[in-house]
Formats: structure tokens, C-alpha cells, sequence
């Protein structure tokens, strides 16, 4: 599901809090919703790393190493 349609149904069930049996199936439903939309971020970043492709760039050392900010390098 896509995440406006969880935001969306998160947002409708605070506005409209149910009691009783009901409110035990609202909090499944809100709790369902935050998992899809976990799952949904998890396969969306898993997907980048199945399908992407490694990038090697050239690099050389300009000066020694700086004791603040490590060793620079020269890209390209």
C-alpha cells in the first residue's frame, strides 16, 4: 500500500477513536498500516541494492594525513 493511504487511514482513525470491539480492531488496523509502511521503506531500499550497480572512481592522494579531518584524496 502506499504510504499517503496508511497516513491517510492513521489519520482517520485518530480522528475517529472507536470503543469496545471496534477499538481493538482500529489498533490492529493502525498497527497493521505501520508495518506495511515499514515493510513498503524496506523493500524500496532493498530493491537499490538488488538492482544498483557499483560505481569505482579513480582516486589519489593529494597531501598527508590531516590529525582533524583524515586523509584527503583527489576525485577524478
Amino acid at each position: 500500500m502506499p504510504p499517503r493511504i496508511l497516513f491517510l487511514l492513521s489519520v482517520i482513525c485518530v480522528l475517529f477513536p472507536a470503543t469496545g470491539a471496534p477499538a481493538a480492531l482500529a489498533a490492529s488496523a493502525r498497527v497493521a498500516a505501520g508495518r506495511a509502511s515499514m515493510d513498503w521503506l524496506i523493500a524500496g531500499r532493498a530493491a537499490v541494492l538488488r538492482d544498483g550497480r557499483d560505481i569505482v572512481l579513480k582516486v589519489e592522494p593529494v597531501d598527508p594525513r590531516d590529525l582533524l579531518r583524515g586523509d584527503y584524496v583527489r576525485l577524478g
